[in-house]
């Protein structure tokens, strides 16, 4: 039976990466994949799901007509993967041709299941999935259910099979004669057993799991993730894909039985020759084609930008930078400073920041400020992750309500059911009929009265009535009463970690502002995708308030300047808030601990803060159809605001739409670069790290963080229908867990349409400011990111900054840049 094993290992390897719907759901779609090189695994990808996996010829000859494709590099992509003078002409012909016929997107083949259909007269398919479905979603369900599934408390298995053996009436057409004859069996032996009944043939068999675990490869991607990593979700599930298969081929079983019962198991001589060999639906020449355009793109923005980079360094004056800049400046001495997610949404604001005041310095680093901890909103809630998720939380922090009164009505929150009491006919009846009123009043004016009662039922997703940790006063003590808490020695290793990373580790400004990031949607369910990365999706204000406090703690400061060398001026004071990316909104925390000698400093921060939020929102606004541009009336940040609370508005924000690159270096590089909304901005200072190992960390967070982000929008932009998530107006939450279209489909892997309709499907570059030589070092001695680079998920280039020469990596190697001609 070992068939069994190796063929589902051998499948999983294409199926997406769907996560709950709670959790961060940005990540390379395919990770099975990754040890293939880029174009191999996208080939692959479309034969085994037979579809077209990029976008149609016309979407790359309307890039070329728009100018975004170089025709130098166009005629370098086509003398790279051509090499016959005469078969360059011919591919330079054919890039061109006007194309009437375009590849949709075809079911997944299933030869041996279209043989069984023609032998019962029915879709064997369209008979089971249904069943199936509505199990798994019962099985798997979160909370929308009043009623938990029986005996989902045990494995999906033997759910299944007490599920039928103790109602009166099993499944319809499951017998319990054919459960008997399994009943003691393990899934993996009933597997064996029902395929050894329908099929003669190893061969057979292996395609036939193939076919099954592909037909819902939404369920099986889900499955096999809940499988491996059960934390995620927070009502603890056991199951395996062979549950999974047992489960679908006893429900196919029970059909056959019904609908054939005298059917004799099939052998090879039923198939015709290569009949079980899938095909690809593009053929050698179209698929030359697609690299060279695709490439062809992709390298005009990046040669384009390194351009930029390259001739700001040229003219920038470094003597009115910083002097840790490395390029023998004096000494800068900034009075704000600001740090902020490396979130490509909060490009341009730091930008923005930075155009109106000189005096202001930002920094990037990942939105949970290096914290590993879990985070109670109140004693009944779960706790919920706000660091990335590879990492496991060490530490935990519940909030303490401080003024139950303004609490007592939440948005959502049912006026009069109560769940634990007991159950009376007339109070139940009386309780839905009120609490129905109530919601129609609701939904009635979320729709037409928006703007008057946004407060009321807006969901923030930060708190400010509570105080968010144990003690107010002092958060180191409260947290190290937990036996896994933090000490003040093992927080200043974590704030040792941000600083030193990052380059602030001196020269210090007398506020220095920590800004995490949110995102206010309502007609949203992909809530936790436009949260914050680094905290698992989630809100980072929790974060930014845990490190200021710890910033601020005077314990704290002792054990970083002993163990660090880093000294943290008396004066200074760490100030925490929160970006709202949907609303352009800045809440601050903790302001009634600010220094009176401070307050007017603030004050003017937030004059300053509050042009560039403005100036943020009129931005973002050029993206959106229905908002009056032209006019001078229209009030941007009300524009915005309304956007998050709209219960009718599908594009509430657009995310991460048009990221495409990921800068690691010292801000005084890039400051004066616009990147559109389209860089995350990790601040490193390189000076500082001769031998890489600052570097070392970064881009073991960076590359699959960034460059996960980047092919999730990549993978739902190329093919949104098959491999993206179609459309969100028709979709369904399911148990709290996932998306479907419907009620009885698939799940859903990838973004909606929405979401990235305006994305340019380009994979992520990143630019590193180091000496090529350490990081080679890094790359050759760190095997994970070593993969992401010389397979090419993501493209790579270095900027020397002591002779401001850049290499690009293509082909396995680091090539100079010389393209001031490409700016």
């Amino acid at each position: 039976m070992d068939y069994i094993q190796n063929q589902i290992e051998k499948t999983t390897k294409y199926l997406p990466n769907i996560r709950p719907l709670t959790e961060f759901i940005h990540f390379n779609l395919y990770p099975g994949l990754q040890n293939q090189p880029f174009w191999n695994a996208i080939e692959n990808l479309s034969i085994k799901y037979s579809v077209a996996p990029l976008p149609y010829t016309k979407f790359y000859q309307k890039r070329w007509r728009l100018g975004s494709i170089d025709k130098r590099i166009l005629n370098e992509q086509i003398n790279r993967f051509v090499r016959d003078p005469k078969d360059q002409k011919y591919i330079n012909e054919l890039l061109f041709r006007e194309v009437t016929k375009v590849h949709l997107p075809e079911k997944t083949y299933r030869p041996i299941g279209k043989f069984l259909n023609e032998k019962i007269n029915y879709s064997l398919k369209e008979l089971t999935e249904p069943l199936l479905i509505r199990f798994l979603s019962g099985f798997y369900d979160q909370g929308i259910s009043e009623w938990k599934l029986p005996f989902s408390n045990l494995s999906l298995i033997n759910c299944f099979f007490e599920f039928n053996k103790k109602s009166f009436f099993p499944i319809y057409p499951i017998t319990k004669k054919l459960l008997n004859q399994i009943e003691n069996k393990s899934s993996t032996e009933i597997i064996d057993f029902l395929l050894s009944k329908a099929f003669e043939d190893e061969k057979l068999k292996e395609c036939y799991l193939e076919e099954c675990l592909l037909s819902l490869k939404g369920w099986s991607a889900f499955i096999s993730n809940i499988s491996s990593s059960p934390e995620l979700f927070q009502q603890k599930r056991k199951s395996s894909l062979l549950d999974y298969l047992a489960i679908r081929l006893i429900i196919e079983r029970a059909w056959l039985d019904a609908l054939m019962p005298k059917l004799k198991p099939l052998d090879l001589n039923d198939f015709g020759n290569n009949a079980l060999e899938k095909k690809a639906i593009i053929n050698d020449q179209d698929w030359l084609l697609y690299k060279i355009w695709h490439e062809s793109l992709e390298k005009t923005f990046h040669y384009k930008t390194l351009a930029k980079i390259k001739k700001n360094i040229i003219q920038e004056d470094f003597k009115k930078d910083d002097s840790s800049n490395g390029y023998g400046a004096e000494l800068k001495v900034y009075q704000f400073q600001a740090m902020f997610c490396i979130d490509d949404r909060e490009c341009s604001l730091r930008r923005g920041l930075e155009e109106l005041s000189e005096d202001i310095q930002t920094f990037g680093t990942p939105g949970h400020f290096g914290l590993d901890f879990s985070f109670k909103e109140s004693e009944g809630a779960y706790p919920k992750k706000q660091c990335p998720a590879p990492v496991e939380p060490k530490f935990f922090i519940q909030a303490k309500r401080i003024n139950t009164n303004k609490l007592n009505f939440l948005p959502g929150k049912k006026l009069f059911t109560d769940h634990t009491h007991i159950h009376n006919l007339f109070f139940d009846i009386l309780d839905s009929v009120l609490v129905g009123f109530f919601y129609g009043f609701k939904l009635f004016s979320k729709v037409f009265f928006e703007k008057k009662y946004s407060s009321v039922f807006a969901s923030e997703g930060h708190i400010t009535d509570y105080d968010v940790l144990k003690s107010s006063r002092n958060i180191s003590d409260s947290i190290t009463s937990d036996p896994v808490g933090l000490t003040h020695e093992q927080a200043a290793d974590r704030l040792n970690v941000v600083f030193s990373t990052t380059g602030l580790n001196k020269n210090f400004s007398k506020i220095v502002y920590i800004l995490g990031h949110e995102s206010t949607t309502t007609n949203n369910p992909y809530f936790n995708a436009y949260g914050c990365g680094a905290c698992s999706g989630r809100s980072g204000h929790i974060n930014s308030i845990v490190f200021s406090r710890y910033a601020n703690d005077l314990k704290v400061r002792f054990f970083l300047k002993t163990n660090y060398n880093i000294e943290i001026p008396i004066e200074t004071h760490f100030v925490a808030g929160v970006h709202n990316t949907t609303k352009d909104t800045i809440v601050f925390f903790d302001i009634e601990n600010l220094p009176l000698n401070l307050k007017n400093q603030h004050s003017e921060f937030l004059k300053i803060k509050n042009e560039a939020l403005i100036n943020n929102a009129k931005t973002r606004a050029l993206d959106f159809e229905l908002i009056d541009h032209k006019s001078k009336k229209t009030n941007w940040l009300d524009e915005m605001s309304l956007r998050s609370y709209s219960i009718f508005e599908p594009r509430p924000e657009l995310g991460h739409t048009g990221n495409a690159l990921c800068i690691i270096g010292k801000r005084s590089t890039t400051r004066r670069v616009s990147f559109d909304r389209r860089a995350f901005l990790q601040s490193y200072d390189w000076s500082i790290d001769p031998d890489g190992k600052n570097l070392n960390l970064i881009l073991s967070a960076a590359v699959p963080v960034c460059g996960g982000i980047n092919l999730d929008y990549f993978f739902a932009r190329i093919n949104s229908h098959s491999i993206g998530a179609g459309s969100k107006l028709s979709h369904n939450v399911v148990g709290l867990t996932a998306l479907s279209h419907g009620t009885e489909d698939d799940l859903l892997a990838g973004l909606a349409g929405q979401m990235v309709e305006l994305h340019d499907p380009l994979r992520i570059m990143f630019v590193i400011e180091q000496e090529l030589h350490v990081v080679q070092s890094v790359i050759e001695n760190n095997k994970g990111i070593q993969e992401w680079i010389e397979n090419e998920w993501i493209r790579f280039s270095c900027l020397c900054p002591l002779t401001h020469d850049l290499f690009y990596f293509e082909d396995g190697r680091f090539s100079k840049f010389e393209g001031s001609i490409y700016e």
